[in-house]
Order: structure tokens, then C-alpha cells, then sequence
């Protein structure tokens, strides 16, 4: 799958995330299965926007984040 404009953030081997934060598309990341079918369940976990916002301020680094997730 490709996500027009998003960032790999991180790959792991059973997933990948990937980050957008841009002000036409706003700020979210997605975390896609590597062996994703065509069906994709999609959930949307609005608190975990201050984890990111961390990482921007360079209060957290990215491993930080990705143990979080």
C-alpha cells in the first residue's frame, strides 16, 4: 500500500508506521501489516496525538514513540 505523502517512520518485520504532518493534511500516523488482505480495519486514537508532539519539541525521540505504540 502506498501512502501518498506520508513518511516510513518505522518498519518492523510484521508492520510499518508511517507519519504525515504537513497543514493541508493535518497530523496523524498510520501502522499498516505487512501482510495486510484487502480488507483494513482502520482505528483512530486521538490521544496519542501528544506522543507526537513530543517528538516534534524533542521532549521524546523516536524510539520513545515506537514503544508506545
Amino acid at each position: 500500500m502506498n501512502l501518498d505523502g506520508a513518511n516510513l517512520f518505522s518498519e518492523k518485520d510484521g508492520y510499518k508506521i508511517y507519519t504525515m504532518n504537513s497543514a493541508e493534511a493535518g497530523q496523524y500516523c498510520v501502522i499498516l501489516s505487512n501482510n495486510a488482505n484487502d480488507n483494513i480495519n482502520m482505528l483512530v486514537d486521538l490521544h496519542m496525538k501528544s506522543f507526537f508532539d513530543e517528538l516534534s519539541s524533542n521532549t521524546k525521540t523516536k524510539e520513545d514513540v515506537i514503544s508506545l505504540l
